[in-house]
């Protein structure tokens, strides 16, 4: 009876303490490399600045300019998913640009903006990198997260011809977000 005691016991002991309720089959399921970038972000801000130069082949002029790109009346958000790596943009903004050209300053506004032309768009990261090819245009953007703040920054220049006169600008612009 000593024996069956015993064995009871040990049965018993056996049973309730080698069950995890945790228990994940053996399978370790490492967290997305991603996993900072992934969810919902509002748009908080986007500022930025521009220079630039027109050249007039027609008289050999060269007037620079430069200036400032903020944006307003922002009311959009991103959400980046995984597998795949899609990234939609819902809502608008406006930004303004203000240009200063030989000491007039010339402001030009564009309502109803928004942050992609096509939803939803293939997105890829390496480090601080983000790629998004958008309407089978690609395009990088520096990217850092630091906890619920995120920010994308670009830098592009552009060269555009118009009769005699070539136009050659240098635009950085910088949004960041706030995770939902």
């Amino acid at each position: 009876m000593k024996h069956l005691k015993f064995l009871l016991i040990l049965s018993l002991t056996v049973t309730l303490f080698s069950c995890d309720s945790d228990d994940d089959g053996g399978v370790i399921v490492a967290p997305s490399p991603n996993a900072d970038l992934l969810g919902t972000w509002t748009g908080t801000s986007i500022t930025g600045g521009i220079t630039g130069n027109t050249v007039d082949s027609s008289d050999n002029s060269n007037v620079p300019y430069s200036g400032t790109i903020v944006g307003s009346n922002l009311n959009f958000t991103i959400t980046f998913t995984e597998t795949p790596n899609n990234l939609t943009s819902q809502g608008t903004f406006d930004v303004t640009a203000s240009i200063v050209t030989g000491g007039q300053t010339q402001t030009i506004t564009n309502s109803g903006e928004t942050f992609l032309d096509v939803s939803p768009a293939a997105w890829t990261r390496s480090a601080t990198t983000l790629t998004i090819t958008d309407n089978g245009v690609t395009e990088s953007f520096s990217l850092s997260i630091n906890g619920a703040s995120m920010t994308l920054s670009k830098s592009e220049t552009d060269t555009d011809m118009d009769g005699t006169e070539t136009n050659t600008s240098t635009t950085i612009t910088t949004a960041t977000f706030a995770k939902q």
